[in-house]
């Protein structure tokens, strides 16, 4: 299981639009689901900035990375130079691969 900081517009922080208008606690919904098979980077600079339009990537306004959570209570700052393959095997909690040294 992985929890962490998501990727948004930031002109939309806030005003609660969009794809930031659900709380974590509505369940299934893209507003709290993000995806291990697109790497994370860095908040965009407003919703209609070229490909900003996606809303399922991790990311942050941190320099360099974003925050995780892990199932294990551990929290770690995850780089936006991470491998994709890495990046990956971290959303399969059960696929018995190794994760990379830039974990």
């Amino acid at each position: 299981m992985l929890a962490g900081d998501k990727r948004i517009p930031v002109d939309r922080l806030g005003n609660f639009q969009g794809e930031d208008n659900e709380g974590y606690t509505s369940g299934w919904d893209h507003d709290v689901l993000r995806r291990t098979d697109l790497l994370p980077l860095p908040d965009c600079i407003a919703a209609t900035t070229a490909g900003c339009a996606d809303s399922v990537r991790f990311g942050s306004s941190h320099t360099g990375g974003f925050n995780v959570v892990l199932g294990d209570g551990t929290v770690r700052f995850v780089s936006y130079s991470i491998s994709a393959t890495t990046f990956l095997r971290v959303g399969h909690r059960i696929d018995g691969q190794v994760l990379g040294n830039d974990f």
